[in-house]
């Protein structure tokens, strides 16, 4: 066997250049965010207290960084069980029609075997918290997993 000698490396850098790797404050977004999480519920004739109920809230941020230590926990799209529902929404809007009664929503439905449900879902996310859209009037995005195709609204 032959060794293996390692060298050490002495890197220096003056201030500034080290800001610009590592910057000291949060990158702010221009609103804060809300990830919510649903199942289907399993009541026949759900009320709105019932749907209310049934949402959890996952978190809340408000910079870039603390949207990546939200997201990196959150299942993919293409792992998220059937019957269940990501949210993502302005503030801590619960995620629900009535709240937006003269709003209204764009549904993209995805089949499973395409493989490019995780892909959109980023891009949408990333859109959206990266203030992409024309205005202020998107006031959410939902992935809904469902047993042959899956479902992403932009609300």
């Amino acid at each position: 066997m032959r060794g293996v000698q390692l060298h050490s490396v002495n890197i220096t850098m003056a201030a500034e250049e080290s800001d610009l790797l590592c910057p000291p404050e949060k990158s702010p977004l221009c609103t804060p965010w809300s990830f919510w999480f649903d199942k289907k519920l399993q009541k026949e004739n759900p009320t709105a207290a019932d749907y209310q109920n049934n949402m959890n809230i996952l978190g809340t941020f408000e910079t870039v960084e603390d949207f990546w230590r939200h997201f990196i926990h959150i299942q993919t799209g293409s792992n998220l069980p059937n019957h269940c529902n990501v949210y993502m929404f302005r503030y801590t809007n619960l995620p629900s029609w009535e709240r937006w009664p003269d709003g209204g929503c764009w549904i993209l439905k995805v089949k499973r075997k395409q493989g490019v449900l995780n892909k959109l879902w980023q891009d949408l996310v990333f859109a959206c918290i990266g203030e992409e859209f024309q205005n202020y009037g998107v006031v959410g995005v939902m992935l809904a997993s469902r047993k042959n195709v899956d479902i992403i609204s932009v609300w």
